[in-house]
């Protein structure tokens, strides 16, 4: 073979082609195709191969074809020469529907999982049955999936799907690709998800006080709002490095004491302004 034959349809010998994945027709249906076919027939739909060898072939498409010209005992089948490339496979199956398509659920738009959970749900005697998938699309698409190491969160959402075959039936069209879990955070979906074991480790890593024996909630409530991310505090402009008096003049009593205790200054619970800035200025000179 060579480059020039790649796509191109071609009369080859049966005995030059291995076949590749069997095809999962039921025998009957191979049977009655093949006497169609006959053994002096033509098979109009290609079987698609590659070269694995001088003068040698592999089906990597549309292996019911191959299996009805075996049944009918042809001489020489019609295929397509695919190129050696490994994704070339995939596609040809993909093609053929000779794969189970499926969806990678880490980074899917609320479309492609709408439109997976609408396939299932065709599916004869699908254990999906019943289930709300607005509700569903809507909850999987606001989830914090990026990071799901397996579909087992699914079973929180309150969609309907709380595990056993309702979730294997999912297996069938997800996947996931997860990105590490970041070890801090403020992200409510991320937390929410989390051990409370995690959360406390978490908690410590940053400093944060808890009490002796917090909540999960109450974990999820400090952790998603730490005194770093105040949106009062971060919302405002940055603070100025230098102890320029009229920078701190221009800065009111909020940023002065979160400059004053990133500085590790105490006692200034109760000063006013000008004393703020009094104290700020002094402990930079």
């Amino acid at each position: 073979m060579s480059l020039t034959d790649v796509g191109n349809l071609m009369l080859l010998s049966f005995d030059e082609i291995e076949p590749g994945k069997p095809t999962e027709a039921h025998d009957y249906i191979i049977q009655f195709a093949s006497k169609k076919l006959g053994p002096e027939g033509r098979n109009w739909i290609p079987v698609i191969v590659r070269e694995n060898g001088p003068d040698r072939y592999q089906v990597i498409g549309n292996s019911f074809i191959y299996a009805v010209a075996a049944e009918a005992g042809l001489d020489k089948v019609w295929c397509i020469i695919a190129d050696e490339r490994p994704e070339s496979i995939e596609i040809t199956q993909a093609l053929a529907q000779e794969i189970q398509p499926k969806t990678n659920l880490s980074t899917a738009s609320r479309d492609e999982i709408a439109s997976a959970l609408d396939y299932l749900m065709k599916q004869p005697g699908t254990p999906l049955k019943g289930i709300r998938v607005a509700s569903v699309v809507a909850r999987l698409d606001e989830a914090p999936r990026e990071y799901w190491q397996d579909l087992k969160p699914i079973a929180k959402l309150s969609c309907g799907i709380t595990g056993g075959a309702k979730l294997k039936a999912l297996e069938q069209v997800f996947y996931l690709t997860p990105q590490p879990i970041p070890e801090i955070t403020t992200d409510i979906r991320l937390l929410e998800m989390m051990s409370a074991t995690d959360l406390k480790t978490m908690a410590k890593k940053q400093g944060i006080a808890l009490p002796q024996k917090p909540t999960k909630s109450d974990l999820v409530k400090r952790l998603s709002n730490p005194p770093e991310a105040k949106p009062e505090l971060a919302s405002q402009s940055p603070l100025p490095e230098k102890n320029d008096l009229a920078e701190l003049e221009a800065m009111n009593l909020t940023q002065l004491k979160a400059m004053a205790k990133e500085r590790g200054l105490t006692g200034y619970s109760k000063f006013k302004k000008p004393e703020m800035i009094k104290l700020l200025a002094a402990s930079s000179a």
